[in-house]
């Protein structure tokens, strides 16, 4: 029975994923698919450009701490406020086409993915707030939590390096989690399939080396030694 237990984590998890599935498919595939890339495209515009706005306006807005603000949140909705409009008039368009139907379907499908990567992002925050070792042990034992770690994962190889570091990213548990193991055991292979190659090969020498001196002793009429 210990096995089929679940935390609450993973009633959470489920919650989410079911939750962004039903609203994606009632929105529709296109619109949803329209509105998220919109908030890519500002987030990503925020951090490429969000550095060069917070230096312009570091001397200019006082207190220092508004610049860094008012530059990423400036550059973030500048790329989604029209974006936002372009993408609602053609979700309207297909709305009223024949194909509202798939559009509907496809959105569920949108929708179960979205979730995952809100929970990614969730776990992410939460990360950089509490070290793995002193993460609770229902979120250490969720069932789900590979599942939480791989978004997390996916969602990190998205973010620029800069911000990344900005962003503590070293503490997300997942590469940290994957790397050591087949790299520990690669290397330990390797250094004992060494000796073994090179032991065969001063063997194989040691061979040709008795079969040329058999090779002399027979033509000249000598015994051979052994």
């Amino acid at each position: 029975m210990s096995d089929l237990s679940f935390s609450f984590i993973d009633v959470v998890v489920v919650l989410i994923v079911l939750a962004s599935a039903i609203y994606a498919a009632y929105r529709g595939f296109v619109s949803e698919t329209l509105s998220i890339l919109a908030w890519v495209a500002g987030a990503f515009a925020a951090l490429y450009f969000g550095p060069a706005a917070t230096a312009l306006l570091a001397d200019r807005i006082s207190p220092h701490w508004l610049a860094p603000v008012a530059g990423y949140l400036g550059v973030f909705l500048a790329a989604v406020i029209p974006l936002s409009f372009v993408s609602h008039r053609i979700a309207q368009s297909v709305k009223a086409s024949p194909v509202s139907t798939l559009d509907g379907t496809l959105g569920a499908v949108f929708g179960v993915v979205r979730g995952l990567a809100i929970i990614g992002f969730i776990y992410f925050v939460f990360t950089a707030f509490v070290p793995i070792r002193d993460q609770p042990a229902y979120v250490a034992q969720a069932r789900t939590l590979p599942l939480i770690q791989g978004s997390s994962a996916i969602l990190l190889s998205l973010v620029p390096q800069g911000s990344r570091d900005l962003l503590g990213a070293s503490r997300i548990p997942v590469d940290t989690a994957t790397a050591g193991r087949p790299r520990s055991i690669s290397a330990e292979g390797g250094h004992k399939a060494a000796p073994a190659h090179r032991a065969k090969k001063g063997y194989g020498t040691a061979e040709r080396r008795a079969l040329d001196n058999l090779i002399e002793a027979t033509g000249s009429g000598e015994d051979v030694k052994p």
